[in-house]
């Protein structure tokens, strides 16, 4: 597959890392090789490789004191705390500590959403990272059966996607794509599986034509499937399973 052939590239690059004279340098472009693997195998559904990689990559930069990184090391730290967390979420979404994962998922995403509150305090609002943040806390929130606490995230993550679209001058539909998934997932928890469907479609059809993302709108099929499977109703259960398996084969 072309994950495992960007695998097998990667893991030959440690041995041009090591070449770099400079150790700064050097810290910075192993700490991102080990990110860029570890999404691979977030793509993949392996949390557990993830998690390890992403622990792995924080080292080099947390090793340089904060108040001396540059930019670009901080973005890279926000980028990995940001993945580490979507790992621990994985975790807990396969079942796999679910207690434990969910909450150390729920701190980095807002360790991860403070960082970007800095920036907005120094007048560099990236309203992208704060809303992607909050909403994936509204998902840990989701995991754990917290609901209330799971819709104030989600909406307090609202206001973004259109500050996100004053400062692009363009239509952010992959934020408002995502904000449409949890709000299926929401209205799934509490068993109210036509609007959960409503949702889940639309988030479908962005990701279908509007923003293209084969792992969104393979998560968007598995929400509708699941609305009609808690319904009993296996045919399009089945039907909207394979949708998403035929959409991104790790679904």
């Amino acid at each position: 597959s072309r994950y495992g052939r960007a695998e097998e590239f990667l893991r030959k690059i440690p041995k041009y890392c090591l070449e770099i004279p400079d150790e700064r340098l050097r810290k910075y472009y192993t700490a991102r090789l080990y990110e860029k693997r570890a999404w691979i195998k977030d793509y993949e559904g392996d949390h557990k490789g993830q998690v390890d990689l992403l622990e792995y990559a924080r080292k080099p930069i947390e090793e340089i004191r904060e108040k001396d990184r540059t930019q670009d090391e901080q973005d890279l730290l926000s980028t990995t705390d940001h993945f580490l967390a979507r790992g621990y979420f994985g975790l807990a979404q396969q079942g796999i500590n679910v207690t434990t994962n969910a909450y150390l998922a729920e701190r980095l995403f807002e360790k991860d959403y403070e960082r970007y509150q800095e920036l907005r305090k120094l007048g560099q609002p990236r309203p992208h990272g704060e809303f992607y943040n909050l909403v994936w806390s509204a998902r840990c929130e989701l995991i754990t059966g917290d609901i209330e606490k799971a819709i104030q995230r989600k909406e307090a993550a609202r206001p973004f996607i259109k500050e996100q679209e004053q400062i692009s001058l363009s239509k952010s539909f992959g934020l408002e794509a995502h904000l449409h998934l949890v709000e299926g997932e929401i209205h799934l928890k509490v068993n109210n599986f036509v609007d959960a469907r409503e949702e889940f479609s639309k988030a479908r059809e962005i990701r279908r034509n509007l923003s293209p993302y084969s792992k969104g709108e393979a998560d968007a099929c598995l929400g509708i499937a699941y609305t009609y499977l808690k319904e009993g109703k296996l045919l399009p259960a089945i039907i909207n399973g394979v949708q998403a398996v035929q959409t991104y084969s790790f679904a």
